[in-house]
């Protein structure tokens, strides 16, 4: 593909999507491809070294619209040939976003689906949804299990759904850690049972709690480490560990975790657990392999996907707490094998989701919609 010019849009400048999108927007960079990303102010990765433009336009979700009109305005002197979205929650802000675009950019807008609603319980979300996505000229998702998603419960053309898998996290391992692992492992015997990321009910977090009752009891020196921003009152989290008579065998963090103290939880981590119950991908999954760790994932979303049963991890029942007990207890109990596996995912990390991979299959997605414009354009000015 020649040189493009590409609007990358990601609203957060924190947390997973910003990491992502960082990380994309400089293997584009690497490809040939000129980027200018829209992002948050607070921009977590702001003093890293990058080779693209970072404009610091919004504010979470109440930037001043004035400003984001001039931002365009200014933009449109050299308009973009390609407009990429990175969406995971608040379609009805990019909606918003995406009608005050076109009206002065007459570009193919890509979008990356990083998460959706499910068909039932967030009815409101769905209908924002719907609508964004016939409202833009391509999408993207991580797993074909994701477009299978969109096809059947939102009714979406097939031809305009790709598959680009979740890149890497390897750069985090070359950041200098600000968290001792001797801090969170206090002898070598100890086993620590990692559980990262934001909080939500569909997380599964009540699961590894339950069956991490069994693990201890099975080896008293393991210990489960809790860490991420709740989206829920965490309290029920913290009576159910005091009813197991678990509370000193379980550490907990509930807050956002900077991006500098993220690698201390991982190499301190002997097994990562992703006891979800709903999920689209995970980022989490990235981070593990990144550090060479094995993980326990449920059989939901697009993670059996990635993860290769008895090689990378063990995939179990969603909400079956005895199965994810006994996938971390043969883990736990043989630490070659955790060893192997941890290697085995690493060597993924390195190739099967390098950056360089998924700028290419991107810039393929790029190239079939550049220089037109969908239907969607005129349905939704």
């Amino acid at each position: 593909m020649l040189r493009s010019l590409i609007l990358m849009i990601e609203h957060t400048g924190n947390g997973g999507l910003s990491q992502y999108t960082y990380n994309l927007c400089k293997a584009l960079t690497r490809a040939g491809q000129k980027i200018c990303l829209w992002t948050a102010r607070g921009y977590e990765i702001q003093d890293a070294d990058k080779e693209f433009r970072a404009e610091r336009i919004f504010n979470r979700y109440a930037t001043n619209p004035f400003k984001l009109v001039k931002a365009a305005q200014e933009l449109a002197k050299r308009p973009p040939d390609i407009i990429h979205f990175q969406g995971a929650t608040r379609a009805e802000y990019h909606l918003f976003l995406l009608g005050l675009l076109r009206l002065f950019l007459k570009a193919p807008v890509v979008y990356t689906v990083h998460d959706a609603a499910h068909p039932v319980s967030r009815r409101p979300k769905r209908r924002a949804l719907n609508l964004l996505y016939r409202c833009t000229d391509q999408l993207i998702v991580h797993a074909e299990h994701n477009k299978r998603l969109l096809i059947t419960d939102y009714q979406v053309d097939p031809a305009k759904v790709e598959v680009v898998p979740h890149g890497n996290y390897l750069f985090y391992t070359e950041l200098a850690p600000s968290l001792n692992r001797e801090e969170l492992k206090k002898h070598p015997g100890q086993k620590n049972i990692l559980f990262f990321g934001i909080i939500t009910p569909r997380k599964g977090l009540i699961h590894l709690i339950r069956a991490f009752q069994a693990v201890h009891a099975a080896i008293p020196d393991s210990k489960l480490l809790i860490v991420g921003h709740p989206y829920e009152d965490p309290s029920q989290y913290l009576r159910e560990i005091e009813r197991l008579h678990l509370t000193e065998a379980v550490y907990t963090r509930f807050s956002y975790v900077p991006l500098e103290e993220v690698p201390g939880y991982f190499r301190a981590a002997d097994v990562v657990v992703l006891p979800y119950v709903e999920v689209f991908q995970s980022g989490v999954l990235q981070l593990a392999y990144a550090f060479g760790k094995p993980v326990v994932v449920t059989n939901c979303g697009g993670m059996p996907e990635v993860v290769e049963e008895g090689k990378s991890g063990f995939i179990v029942p969603a909400g079956d707490a005895a199965s994810l007990g006994a996938a971390i207890l043969a883990l736990l109990k043989s630490p070659d094998l955790g060893q192997r596996m941890g290697q085995y995912a690493k060597k993924l990390a390195e190739t099967t989701y390098s950056w360089d991979g998924i700028a290419r299959r991107t810039l393929e997605v790029y190239e079939k919609n550049k220089g037109s414009l969908d239907f969607s354009y005129h349905t939704c000015v």
